[in-house]
């Protein structure tokens, strides 16, 4: 379940474990959120949340140049913040982790 999502980008594609696979909210969605179910309590060791660089509108100043891998690379920072919340009855939850004033990326 989420806030929202893009065609061909639903929730569940969130934790299939396909690489090429992701959820991705809709662009007017300000405050999205994702809910996965576990479907009962486990003893959660490690999780990993990553984000992609999906669809970024960068303006690029004059001409890329390369032979195989020609890149521009961005000097700007962009902040990646997130809040991270866990519940053992969907009712009631908890922070985990809240990086909802992180000033650096944060990938992963």
């Amino acid at each position: 379940m989420a806030s929202s999502y893009e065609d061909d980008y639903e929730p569940g594609k969130a934790a299939d474990e396909n690489v090429r696979t992701s959820w991705k909210p809709v662009k007017t969605d300000s405050e999205s959120w994702l809910l996965t179910d576990l479907g009962e309590t486990y003893d959660v060791r490690g999780i990993q949340i990553n984000f992609a660089d999906d669809d970024i509108d960068i303006p690029v100043p004059g001409e890329i140049r390369g032979t195989t891998q020609a890149r521009y690379i961005d000097e700007k920072v962009y902040s990646t913040r997130w809040l991270f919340e866990g519940s053992i009855d969907g009712k009631d939850f908890f922070v985990i982790k809240d990086k909802r004033e992180a000033d650096t990326d944060l990938p992963r």
